[in-house]
């Protein structure tokens, strides 16, 4: 742990091909810049489009190796520059496990196919938390005793308070919604405060299967600062491709 705390960057929702590119390059300048103790992903850096159910929403589907080809660079930068990298499998590259268990071909092909062994191969002080969990429990990753990290259990408008009440007692960060959302209460039992924050997106903000509607996404990621009893964190959000940080630097592409 650096003195002061443990450095935390949270990101997620990058969903390769459909990624912002500025707000994109943005966050890797903070990554670079702040040399954080971990980097937590919090699922769907890859879209996995060609293995949805969903009706095809787009003339050019990329294929699903540049998807991988990008993710791994991403996390080949961010590793440079950090000291643990953590995924915690989204609901999109789950979508690889849902084809497998449909399909025979599928089922053949998983070890090749599966995001858990293309996004991890070969990577040191990385680690990989897959969608359906471990051993019976709920898909997570602990950053402390008290902040725990999903990709989301919910994508309603109230999401972010759902995930406060779902945690039953700890704070909790998540991605899913792309919405910049943050609550925070008191304990009903003991001293302290517990809190939830969903991490906005680093996705286009207008998808290609709402064009014409508007949506309340927001481009962003968490900083925080984890001390042995409490934590601090904040939303960062990002504007085209600049952002300030909770230090009062602004990082712009």
């Amino acid at each position: 742990m650096s003195k002061g705390g443990l450095k935390l960057l949270a990101f997620g929702d990058v969903h390769f091909p459909q990624q912002d590119d500025k707000a994109l390059e943005a966050f890797k300048k903070v990554v670079q810049d702040t040399k954080p103790d971990i980097v937590v992903c919090l699922g769907d850096v890859l879209d996995c489009k060609a293995f949805s159910t969903h009706a095809p929403d787009t003339e050019d589907d990329t294929p699903y190796q540049q998807e991988l080809a990008q993710a791994n660079a991403l996390f080949d930068f961010i590793q440079k520059y950090s000291k643990k990298l953590v995924m915690v499998e989204g609901n999109h590259e789950y979508r690889v496990i849902r084809y497998a268990a449909r399909e025979r071909a599928g089922q053949a092909t998983l070890s090749m196919l599966s995001p858990r062994k293309n996004l991890g191969k070969g990577r040191r002080n990385f680690q990989y938390v897959p969608y359906d969990g471990n051993e019976g429990m709920y898909a997570h990753y602990a950053i402390s005793p008290n902040l725990v990290a999903v990709h989301g259990w919910s994508f309603a408008q109230d999401a972010t308070r759902q995930h406060l009440r779902m945690s039953q007692g700890r704070s909790i960060i998540h991605g899913h919604t792309h919405r910049a959302d943050h609550v925070m209460s008191q304990k009903v039992w003991g001293s302290g405060t517990v809190e939830a924050m969903s991490a906005g997106c680093l996705c286009k903000l207008i998808p290609t299967y709402s064009v014409g509607s508007p949506v309340t996404w927001v481009n962003g990621f968490i900083q925080g600062f984890i001390g042995s009893k409490s934590h601090t964190l904040y939303f960062v959000p990002i504007v085209d491709g600049t952002c300030v940080l909770p230090s009062g630097k602004e990082v712009a592409t």
